[in-house]
């Protein structure tokens, strides 16, 4: 059983476009639709009362599987609930190509910038001139190379 066929039996999919779309929640009144829905990959979330899951949490809100001490009538076959993980993971923004990279640059631009600014203040912590001045222009190579990182950008 899919899962357009599990939310079709509640909800009024009328509404989606495509796979996806926001339908009015039956988990609580609804003035206008809040809640959300993927049928791809079986997921929902309501923004109004936070009810949220897949299919199988889905089918035990409406009633459809019982949790708790009996076993449950949902069997997942092996290797889905990675699948699901993979297919919603492959949607996130950090997916994208090149998004990764960035966000790494980014952390290494602001992480020599946090190296500028500590030799800055272990050189307004030093007595010796000498030694204050070879921290100052450790700093600047530092501050100079985040400022040539993020030019790339």
């Amino acid at each position: 059983m899919t899962a357009a066929e599990v939310f079709a039996r509640h909800l009024d999919l009328s509404s989606l476009h495509g796979s996806r779309g926001v339908v009015p929640c039956i988990f609580h009144q609804d003035r206008t639709p809040s809640l959300s829905v993927d049928l791809e990959a079986g997921v929902f979330n309501c923004f109004g009362c936070g009810q949220q899951g897949g299919v199988k949490r889905f089918r035990e809100l409406v009633g459809e599987i019982t949790t708790g001490d009996g076993p449950s009538t949902d069997r997942q076959r092996p290797g889905e609930v990675h699948e699901l993980a993979l297919a919603i993971a492959k949607r996130q923004p950090w997916m994208r190509p090149g998004v990764l990279a960035s966000y790494h640059r980014a952390d290494v631009i602001r992480d020599h910038f946090r190296a500028a600014a500590d030799f800055r203040a272990a050189a307004d912590r030093e007595a010796n001139e000498e030694e204050k001045w070879a921290l100052l222009a450790d700093a600047a190579w530092y501050e100079t190379e985040a400022h040539r990182l993020d030019s790339l950008t």
